[in-house]
């Protein structure tokens, strides 16, 4: 029994030293931390804070839209004569430059009616050959002046357009209007001396009805054998190509569509928010769906003020507070057309003032969209 109760005690003496051991092991292991959940609600407060305002102000000094479209005006080549077509010397959308021959009617009837009318008018003037040559070579310088005079005037309109827009220099718009200006003299001129060698052999073929008809004659066959050729206007892309070889077309019968080069441009809806520091002028970065991991330039052409939402691209999700307007934004002239599809959507961002952070922050968010254009 004594024996029993002995080692009994024993147990709990045993036992009572681990708990000492235990709780003094205890005591010296640090104890783990509560979170302090007002310090994380206090962070995710601030940061929400930082996100709003950092929206409110880069939409107001470098205001993002992907409400962009490329747009552009298409311009056509019409037949003046009819005939057979001889020649096509494009497909279609190839690049053509200003003055490039596209297609050519059959030139030969139009030739043996010059030769005719140039025959009718010798004739006409029986004895009076040199007279009939004045006239002829005042009615070809003529016609050559006129069309130095057409093209001075449209290089004329382009330059002061491109002037307007600070593409080009001033100096280049006085360059342009002096061309211009010596275009018109040159063929203000020439009609004066085709109007005084006119007159001379009208007056020397006494009034002759036939001879002021043969020179109708003359002037209208110089004409026709100029207008075998079609030619564009200016440069651009084919669109639209109407015509094959061996096909015979009629007068003002129209052959071939293309999107001028200087035809081209970006609409972009804003909101009121984002219009605020927006000015004409304004340098823009766009990225293009047709052309992702680009970015692309050109500058703020013009604001439209009015409320309107007809471009083929609509916001994703309609508000009745939210209103959108229009801003036309020009393309740098370095920028490929072949890489402006018209109906084509657009990311555009416009850089409002010189905040190099802001601006830079801009370029590469704007260049991130580009990049997240190949899956789209």
């Amino acid at each position: 029994m004594n024996n029993n109760e002995n080692n009994n005690a024993k147990t709990r003496e045993q036992a009572a030293v681990t708990d000492i051991h235990l709780h003094a092991v205890n005591e010296g292991e640090p104890r783990p931390t509560q979170p302090k959940l007002g310090l994380w609600i206090g962070f995710i407060i601030a940061l929400g804070i930082m996100l709003l305002v950092s929206q409110v102000v880069s939409q107001r000094y470098v205001p993002l839209s992907e409400l962009g479209q490329v747009n552009g005006t298409i311009s056509g080549v019409t037949s003046q004569v009819s005939g057979k077509i001889m020649k096509v010397n494009v497909q279609l959308y190839d690049y053509v430059n200003k003055g490039d021959v596209i297609a050519q009617i059959d030139p030969a009837p139009y030739q043996s009616a010059l030769k005719n009318a140039e025959l009718a008018v010798t004739s006409a003037g029986k004895n009076m050959g040199a007279l009939s040559k004045n006239v002829r070579l005042a009615n070809v310088a003529v016609a050559q002046a006129k069309a130095d005079f057409e093209a001075a005037k449209v290089a004329q309109n382009t330059t002061l357009d491109k002037v307007t827009n600070g593409e080009l220099p001033q100096a280049r718009a006085q360059t342009a209007k002096s061309d211009f200006a010596d275009a018109a003299a040159v063929l203000a001129q020439a009609q004066t001396m085709l109007l005084a060698a006119k007159d001379k052999f009208a007056a020397e073929a006494d009034s002759n009805n036939n001879v002021k008809s043969a020179l109708l004659d003359l002037e209208q066959a110089q004409l026709n054998l100029q207008q075998t050729n079609l030619i564009t206007a200016k440069d651009g892309i084919i669109t639209e190509l109407d015509i094959t070889v061996g096909e015979t077309i009629s007068s003002q019968e129209p052959v071939v569509k293309y999107l001028g080069a200087d035809d081209i441009w970006i609409d972009v809806l804003f909101t009121e928010n984002q219009l605020g520091n927006i000015h004409a002028g304004n340098k823009v970065e766009f990225a293009l769906a047709f052309a992702p991991g680009q970015v692309l330039s050109g500058h703020v052409a013009s604001i439209n003020y009015t409320v309107n939402t007809n471009l083929a691209i609509k916001p994703s999700v309609e508000s009745n507070q939210l209103r959108y307007f229009p801003v036309k934004v020009n393309v740098a002239a370095g920028v490929s057309q072949q890489l402006l599809n018209v109906g084509g959507q657009a990311d555009v961002i416009v850089y409002t003032s010189e905040n190099s952070l802001f601006n830079t922050i801009g370029h590469w968010w704007i260049k991130l969209k580009s990049v997240l254009s190949y899956v789209r």
